[in-house]
Order: C-alpha cells, then structure tokens, then sequence
C-alpha cells in the first residue's frame, strides 16, 4: 500500500501524520519478529522477521515525487530507517532470508575455528611424538652394548627368559666367554682328548683303528 500526502503542511505537521498512520497501522506491516539463539549453547542471539502476513506500507509526499520522481528515494516503509527507493523499501533486510545468510556465515567462521583447533593439536601431538622419540634416542645412545663372547662373538649371557641347559655343564662365568664356549675350552686339547670329544660329538668322520 502506498500512501501519498499532498496537502501542504509544515515539516513537524507532516512528520506527526505519517507517525500517526504508522501506529495505527502497525499490526498490518509489523509482522512476526524470531529472537533467539542461532546455535545451542551460546550466548550469542540474533533475531529476523517474518513478513509472510504483513502488508507493506510506503508513504511519500507530493513535493518528494515532483523533486526526485517516483523511483527516487521519496518513498518511506513504516518499519525502515530512511527514505528509499521503490525497490529497496519493498527488500526485506531483515527477514528469514538475512538471517540465513548470517548463519551461514557463523557456521563457516565456527567451521574454521574447530579446524584450526585440530590443527593445533596435531600439531602438539606431533610435537609431542618428536620429543617422545628423540628421548628414546637419546636412552638408545646412552646404552651400554651388550656384551659378546669373545670367542664367537655371540651374546656373552643367555636370556633370562629362555633356559640354557649348557650353564649346567659349563665352568663358572669368567666374564668373557659364552657357556657353550667355557665348555669348549675347558675339554682336553690332546690327542685323546680330541677323540673324546669326537665320540661325545657323535663324528663318524674321524677314522677308527
């Protein structure tokens, strides 16, 4: 609806008709104003308005429409802030459709947001796994080897998880050489010795007489 006042009056005369049609009529143009919060848990609340059932109210004046003609800012919604044009005084800036736009955007900034935080706890993950395994390193270089047979050079001690039979038999650690080797250096060395050895060691090869 458009309403153009033409008689001649003073600026406040003029300013309290249109005030008073405004308030008679607001239940008309108002329509159905939303608040609330745009996502669960936030203090943040923003609002729009609904204009499915309001009727639109433009006022205007005869002097307005011969100075700026009727598609130049000459024409007032009830509800806007300023004098517009036809097609900006028909827009809703603050409608569904606005309040959509903006939440969009929250959800892209909010979006963002939760990524760079991922981001930043790769990060210190990463970070974390870093020094965790340079500490490792560091343990790893200050480790003494363990130590080996001087014989053959395998390991000197056998693992205290699995049993050695050999230790039965094998003279007393001597810090130097492996069980199986102890029991090799302690068997004789001769002749005799060496056939002894063979037999016990099951050598079909050495030649009998």
């Amino acid at each position: 609806m458009a309403i153009v006042f033409t008689k001649q009056v003073g600026a406040t005369a003029m300013n309290n008709r249109i005030n008073s049609v405004m308030r008679l009529t607001e239940e008309h143009w108002a329509g159905q104003y939303h608040h609330f919060a745009p996502s669960y848990g936030s203090d943040e609340c923003d609002n729009y308005t609904d204009y499915a059932d309001a009727v639109p109210i433009l006022v205007t004046t005869l002097d307005r429409l011969r100075e700026h003609g009727p598609l130049g800012p000459v024409w007032f919604r009830f509800g806007h802030p300023t004098w517009q044009s036809l097609a900006d005084a028909l827009d809703h800036p603050d409608d569904e459709r606005a309040f959509k736009a903006r939440q969009r955007r929250r959800d892209q900034l909010r979006k963002q947001q939760l990524e760079q935080e991922e981001q930043q706890r790769e990060c210190e993950r990463q970070e974390a796994r870093e020094q965790w395994a340079a500490q490792e390193a560091a343990v790893e270089a200050a480790r003494e080897p363990d130590p080996v047979c001087q014989e053959c050079h395998g390991p000197l001690e056998s693992s205290p998880f699995e049993y050695d039979p050999r230790e039965e038999d094998a003279p007393p650690a001597d810090g130097a050489h492996c069980a199986g080797c102890r029991i090799q250096l302690a068997e004789p060395t001769g002749r005799f010795g060496r056939v002894i050895r063979r037999l016990v060691n099951g050598d079909e090869r050495y030649p009998r007489r």
